[in-house]
């Protein structure tokens, strides 16, 4: 399986967020085989530390250990039941536990759990019994990628933000609860999203404008307003002008100022501050930024 670019958190493909993926994948699974509406996700984003909550079935209890820990063990290698996954239901956990400080799965069917707990995919310690509390079936799974091999990276609000929308906009009736805000789409697909909104041309925001209109639709628009030179994309810039009503995702500088640049940084750490708006390839990154520490950092720059 592939875990992404180690990275630094700024790009939406980084590996913390497809580790993210392999664990939620799983819960999506069950929700397609008609057990369990809702997804409670939580994510630390100054740890990166994540942990998810499914309703299905929860693993068999006699393979939670195996299923996060030992290849081809996963029980959709074992039946049927799974016709239609994007999870592998132990492949992809594996992988997370592997590349995670600390690794901990839980399973809970008919008033029985069974646990386990790993650190740096070494299992520590596991544990099976009877529930004293009535415990819905399902699965609960919490991690925190290992900084020793992932090294230095920021989870960025707006791409987790933007995964579990796209997982209810596929996934009709689903609901992911991140951090306490509830994530839903009654109509799927029919309650149209457009992804980097940026990008478009201000022609293509007046055609949403008119689906919104003529169809009935509701259109989500999610993108960046400026580009790594603090200038109005255009499409961004016609979509604030015909927007029904805009919500700002607020990212934080490490300064702890809040963020209003999207830098574009090379690789040897230097803020580019020249080039075309939009950027295909490359090895190029993107990091949020006050004005004030941007500045600063293109003065040191200059004067270097």
């Amino acid at each position: 399986m592939y875990v992404g670019e180690p990275g630094t958190g700024a790009m939406y493909h980084d590996c913390i967020y497809i580790l993210m993926k392999e664990v939620i994948d799983n819960a999506i699974d069950e929700f397609g085989q008609g057990f369990g509406k809702r997804i409670d996700v939580n994510v630390n984003y100054d740890t990166g530390e994540v942990s998810v909550r499914d309703y299905g079935r929860g693993i068999p209890l006699g393979k939670v250990v195996d299923c996060v820990s030992q290849m081809n063990t996963g029980g959709k290698y074992d039946n049927e039941n799974y016709q239609f996954s994007a999870g592998m239901n132990g492949v992809g956990t594996k992988a997370v536990n592997a590349l995670s400080e600390f690794f901990e799965v839980r399973s809970f069917r008919e008033g029985e759990f069974s646990e386990a707990y790993f650190e740096e995919g070494r299992l520590k310690s596991k544990r099976r019994g009877k529930l004293k509390t009535n415990e819905h079936s399902g699965t609960y799974i919490r991690y925190k990628p290992d900084l020793k091999v992932l090294k230095k990276f920021k989870v960025r609000e707006e791409h987790v933000l933007r995964r579990m929308k796209m997982y209810c906009y596929v996934n009709a009736g689903l609901t992911i609860v991140l951090n306490g805000q509830e994530i839903c789409s009654d109509r799927g697909l029919a309650d149209l999203i457009a992804d980097e909104a940026q990008f478009f041309t201000p022609e293509q925001i007046d055609q949403l404008r008119t689906i919104v209109d003529d169809e009935d639709l509701p259109v989500l628009c999610f993108g960046l307003r400026t580009d790594f030179l603090t200038h109005f994309f255009p499409g961004a810039m016609r979509l604030m002008e015909l927007a029904d009503s805009l919500t700002e995702i607020k990212t934080v500088c490490a300064c702890g100022r809040k963020a209003t640049v999207n830098a574009r940084i090379d690789e040897n750490g230097k803020v580019i501050t020249e080039g075309g708006q939009i950027l295909l390839g490359g090895n190029d990154s993107y990091v949020a930024m006050c004005h004030k520490c941007w500045k600063n950092k293109i003065r040191a720059q200059e004067q270097a």
